[in-house]
């Protein structure tokens, strides 16, 4: 097992390294209709707790990689397919397929979807388009609020009012599709609405579906329902932005917040900070078990237009998520180390 895990890393690594050898970032044309990119990184976390959340600390290391290619069929209609492999992965999958196809003003989408949740569900896998190597509580994949795609078809349209524009993406779908599990299958309804209104760099949006899923294949139906409210200001020195989300998964409520600030501070590099929640039971609310906080102080350095660096500090109080993950939610707290720290290094490319 463990060579099995380093002969994968290792081939991340070749991989990537092509990457980043491709010099300065921009699509590969293979034909005047055919368009390839490619992204991916490679991250190394040194953790205060070890599997049983006492000191004594962890080293993990994890690779992502994934490659986005674009069919233009016509003028008004592409073909997009996303193709991902990482460390919880032991095969290549689809994180996405699907056909684009523009009318008018309106944008429908059919197959398999990028799911239309909060700022920054739409481009989840890019690291480089992030400020943090890692993602907030809210678009965690135990979580399970923000899934990574769904299974039916969506529509885009842009409204103006006077000097406001929303822009509504409404979708239903067959299934919702997590970032490593097979996909739920079930009926749901769901929407986003993005609202930019006459403030200068100020932008709002409000996420949400309901419906309701199988878990697993042979499950009975259980419902799963989620919201996020979101909010960003740019001004010149900088960009504040907020999120709070929850929903419910069966019969668990959970709940997401967090504040993030991103200044640059050196040309190229960037300074993020962020302060967030998350509530796995909010029946439990308190408990170190299922009510967790962070404080992320993180650099992300753009060394080439196609290499980028993140470096990142986190000190947390709980252990609501790493339960979770591990299915051993209403652990005693007395078991647990209440507050405890993270580092992570991860080197991105894109191209």
């Amino acid at each position: 097992m463990v060579g099995s895990h380093a002969s994968g890393r290792h081939r991340a690594a070749l991989a990537l390294a092509s990457v980043l050898l491709a010099g300065p970032a921009g699509a590969l044309e293979l034909s005047d209709t055919l368009t390839l990119h490619g992204y991916g990184n490679l991250t190394a976390v040194r953790s205060g707790v070890n599997d049983s959340r006492q000191g004594g600390g962890e080293q993990d290391s994890h690779h992502d990689l994934s490659l986005l290619g674009t069919w233009r069929l016509h003028e008004r209609s592409q073909f997009w397919l996303q193709i991902a492999r990482n460390t919880e992965l032991a095969r290549v999958r689809v994180d996405w397929a699907m056909l684009d196809w523009q009318w008018g003003d309106t944008t429908w989408q059919f197959g398999q979807v990028r799911l239309p949740f909060g700022w920054l569900n739409d481009v989840r896998d890019i690291e480089a388009l992030r400020p943090t190597a890692s993602r907030p509580f809210l678009y965690d994949e135990d979580l399970g609020l923000a899934d990574e795609a769904l299974q039916g078809g969506a529509v885009e349209h842009a409204i103006v009012l006077g000097r406001t524009t929303a822009r509504v993406r409404a979708f239903a779908a067959r299934a919702l599709v997590p970032d490593a599990d097979e996909p739920m299958r079930g009926a749901v309804l769901g929407a986003r609405v993005a609202v930019d209104p006459p403030l200068e760099g100020v932008s709002l949006a409000l996420s949400g579906y309901h419906g309701r899923v199988r878990p697993e294949d042979g499950d009975s139906r259980a419902a799963k329902s989620a919201w996020a409210l979101s909010a960003r200001w740019q001004p010149g020195f900088g960009m504040l932005e907020a999120e709070w989300g929850g929903g419910r998964i069966d019969q668990r409520h959970v709940e997401a917040a967090h504040v993030q600030f991103v200044r640059p501070i050196l040309d190229g590099v960037d300074l993020a900070l962020r302060a967030e929640r998350v509530v796995t039971d909010r029946s439990r609310r308190g408990r170190i078990d299922s009510d967790q906080r962070r404080l992320v102080v993180g650099l992300a350095w753009a060394l080439t237009p196609s290499i980028g660096l993140r470096l990142e500090w986190q000190r947390h109080h709980g252990h609501a998520l790493p339960l979770l993950a591990a299915d051993e939610s209403g652990a005693a707290d007395d078991d647990l180390r209440r507050r405890w720290s993270s580092a992570v290094l991860s080197v991105n490319a894109m191209f």
